[in-house]
């Protein structure tokens, strides 16, 4: 379970780090594109239910309704926060980029 959820945490850190990436692809003058899969997050959230449903105690990771409530929002959440930074931080790079192309261009005058 805890491979499952440790590959689970890392899809979600990586749906929040996402626009940081684009917004430095767009500083640097490169235009690419990350795809999301977010099939991935759902089959792991999927594992980690089944294997929470199968697994003893009492703790809140151990209840099937926790772990996909839980995990449904961190989901959620990671989009979220991927559609809210994406735009403004890749217009902060261009923004950068522009000024520093600008610096680049007097000290050559």
């Amino acid at each position: 379970m805890s491979i499952a959820a440790f590959l689970f945490g890392v899809k979600i850190i990586w749906n929040i780090g996402v626009p940081f990436e684009l917004a430095r692809f767009a500083f640097r003058g490169n235009t690419s594109s990350i795809s999301m899969l977010p099939f991935v997050e759902i089959f792991l959230l999927l594992v980690l239910v089944l294997l929470s449903a199968f697994s003893s105690g009492s703790a809140w990771f151990n209840r099937p309704m926790q772990v996909a409530l839980w995990g449904s929002v961190a989901i959620v959440g990671s989009y979220v926060l991927f559609f809210i930074l994406r735009r403004p931080l890749i217009w902060l790079a261009l923004q950068l980029k522009k000024r520093a192309d600008k610096r680049r261009r007097q000290i050559k005058l």
